[in-house]
């Protein structure tokens, strides 16, 4: 697969998201590229991402992106994989 979709449910305004990954070198690693989407009312719409840290994901460790203020009904990130890439783990999603 070269991507993966993950979804959280909540109805709240956020401005940061912390997605913590699971790497073990052999069959989980980061991926390549991640994208945020948000869920405001009937629309699907981009996260316009302004700032990453680190600046390439991480495994096992936390990647940090900051945007403007939405309100968000649901969050969903879509993981860009390598053709040949690893299987992605997400451990864990925190939204301020």
């Amino acid at each position: 697969r070269i991507s993966d979709t993950s979804s959280e449910n909540f109805p709240r305004e956020i401005s940061s998201v912390k997605l913590y990954l699971y790497a073990d070198g052999k069959t989980y690693d980061a991926p390549d590229d991640f994208s945020l989407e948000y869920r405001n009312d009937e629309l699907w719409l981009p996260v316009k991402i302004k700032e990453r840290i680190p600046g390439k994901l991480t495994g096992n460790t936390v990647n940090a992106a900051m945007f403007d203020k939405i309100m968000a009904k649901q969050i969903k990130i879509n993981f860009k994989h390598n053709p040949q890439g690893k299987a992605v783990a997400s451990t864990e999603l925190e939204c301020y």
